[in-house]
């Protein structure tokens, strides 16, 4: 259903139906990712989910949902540090105006 959503903003999204063929035939049949930056995305995605990542093989470790508070506090405060100082470098914080303001 999501998928479907998706699309469908797609198809509201596109100004003709040779636009909607154009779009559809791109997502399908002509995808590019070599023209993605992927030091650019791929990067800062490792680098912020390292912390998370480590917090959940320790949670699956220790088959403990609630692993993070038995740390030792130094251990807790430095996760928490790390988690917020990487949302607040990596995040995206400039938004864009939404694709139903233009009516």
């Amino acid at each position: 259903m999501f998928h479907l959503t998706c699309y469908g903003w797609l198809i509201f999204r596109a100004r003709s139906a040779g636009q909607i063929r154009e779009l559809t035939a791109n997502l399908f049949g002509h995808f590019a990712p070599a023209s993605v930056n992927v030091n650019g995305l791929l990067v800062p995605l490792l680098l912020y989910t390292a912390p998370l990542l480590a917090v959940h093989l320790c949670e699956a470790w220790f088959d403990d949902g609630l692993v993070v508070p038995r740390l030792p506090i130094g251990v807790q405060y430095s996760i928490y540090a790390a988690t917020c100082y990487l949302t607040i470098l990596f995040g995206n914080f400039g938004g864009a105006e939404f694709i139903y303001f233009q009516f």
